[in-house]
């Protein structure tokens, strides 16, 4: 508790944690913290509220191009 939650923040645990997302087929791309420190859902909530798919993982929605996220 003392590592996550010492007091009353994330704790620096979580901070200092990242994922590898390999091939996006366990991240959810709205749900989860997968790019910078908050979900998409909650940094485009109007955009999340009008999708009629909201559990995708991150391999349904795009793929790399050269390096490029599409």
């Amino acid at each position: 508790m003392k590592v996550c939650r010492e007091g009353g923040g994330d704790g620096w645990f979580q901070e200092e944690i990242g994922w590898k997302l390999g091939g996006g087929d366990k991240a959810r791309f709205w749900e989860d913290v997968w790019v910078g420190n908050t979900n998409l859902k909650t940094l485009i909530p109007i955009l999340y509220s009008m999708l009629l798919n909201q559990g995708q993982k991150v391999e349904e929605v795009g793929v790399w191009e050269e390096s490029v996220w599409r």
